[in-house]
């Protein structure tokens, strides 16, 4: 009997919580892209049962089929990327650095112009970042070294 008062009274909370909650959500989901709406998400399904995140998670994929599409688009990429030869892997890794070597300069532009939104300085330390340490594997010539056959790691 308590069982059933409590699930009872947990669904109503959890409607009530979504009913008041998708007003403002609505308004929040046309201002932002993807990533940071389902950061936001995130965050709330923390304090959430296992039921109710199942049912969130649900409610939130059918609201945002534009996270799905990507997500897909991303699967039918990473197949297409499996067939490729080497040599034709090489070539798409030197088309996709000198992207990243626009969107690079792009953002430094703007960063010396002073208009730089905060979402655009963590997009330029990151491909700063990523750019220092592609450089460094390809001086190096360390492209995932193997041990030693005793297994013990190689000497540098």
């Amino acid at each position: 009997m308590n069982c059933r008062k409590y699930i009872s009274c947990a669904l109503a909370a959890f409607i009530g919580l979504g009913i008041a909650h998708t007003v403002p959500a609505a308004d929040l989901v046309e201002g932002t892209d993807v990533q940071t709406s389902r950061q936001q998400f995130r965050e709330k399904l923390k304090g959430m049962t296992q039921e109710e995140r199942r049912a969130a998670t649900k409610k939130w994929r059918e609201e945002h089929s534009r996270a799905g599409a990507l997500r897909e688009k991303l699967r039918k990429r990473r197949e297409q990327t499996k067939n490729l030869t080497p040599e034709q892997r090489e070539a798409r890794r030197k088309e996709m650095r000198a992207q990243m070597e626009k969107r690079l300069d792009r953002l430094k532009k703007k960063q010396a112009g002073g208009t730089l939104s905060d979402r655009e300085k963590q997009r330029l330390k990151r491909l700063e970042r990523v750019m220092s340490n592609t450089g460094r594997r390809r001086a190096s010539g360390n492209q995932g070294a193997k041990p030693s056959e005793d297994g013990k790691p190689l000497e540098q």
